[in-house]
């Protein structure tokens, strides 16, 4: 989890920076640029015009917004801490593409390296899986676990149990069925933790490697449009005055 908050934390930043450059651009620079070339009068340019009403949306419904979201955020927050709410707030979060897959190999890996030092440390499985699960992060994982775990205590293989499930990526379950078979449990969740890992890490160079020139050139498009909205007027100065 947390490699994972670290690597984000450079796009949220620049995420921020940019929603309060354009929210400042918006608020008080458009406004009194834009206003001298609306008081000459004429026909603007629909860049501009488009701009004029964005500006004037952002004045008048911009504090309301703000409140409304940071309303929502509280609510939110608040109401994750009903169990019911967060297994499906996870539960949205592990359908996300990319994100979703990250997420569920960040916690199988850390399930699987749990249940090797456990079972490393002749703990009794159903025991294991209990630290297993109390180190996931995601309810419908935890649950997964809970379900298993019944399983195995009626006789069945931890694999098969693991894997009705549903939950838990194809790899896990094919490592830990080997292990069982071959009596190297302990060695084969560790490599199956070693491999979601490189997985996670992989998957998040490539979001990362993605997501921050998407950003960039998302700010670059709307400064350039606000500039171009601002500039295509004053390139039209003389038909505004009424010059010939």
């Amino acid at each position: 989890g947390r490699k994972l908050l670290a690597a984000l934390i450079y796009p949220a930043l620049l995420t921020l920076v940019a929603f309060v450059v354009v929210l400042g651009l918006m608020t008080y620079v458009v406004p009194q640029v834009i206003g001298v070339f609306a008081d000459m009068g004429g026909t603007l340019p629909w860049p501009t015009r488009v701009l004029m009403v964005t500006s004037a949306a952002f004045e008048f419904a911009g504090p309301y917004l703000a409140a409304i979201a940071v309303a929502a955020l509280i609510a939110f927050a608040i109401a994750l801490r009903q169990a019911a709410v967060r297994r499906a707030w996870h539960a949205v979060l592990m359908r996300v593409p990319l994100l979703g897959s990250m997420l569920r190999a960040q916690d199988s890996a850390r399930f699987a390296r749990t249940l090797s030092i456990a079972t490393s440390a002749s703990v009794p499985l159903l025991d294991a899986l209990k630290l297993g699960a109390a180190t996931l992060s995601l309810l419908p994982l935890r649950e997964a676990i809970a379900q298993a775990s019944t399983r195995v205590r009626e006789g069945g293989s931890l694999a098969r149990s693991l894997g009705e499930s549903g939950q838990f990526p194809p790899l896990l379950i094919r490592l830990v069925g080997i292990g069982e078979k071959s009596g190297e449990l302990e060695a084969m969740l560790d490599h199956a933790a070693h491999i979601q890992e490189n997985q996670m890490q992989t998957r998040l160079s490539a979001l990362i490697a993605v997501l921050e020139p998407l950003l960039i050139v998302m700010m670059g498009g709307v400064v350039l449009f606000i500039v171009l909205a601002i500039l295509l007027p004053i390139f039209g100065l003389n038909d505004l005055l009424g010059q010939p």
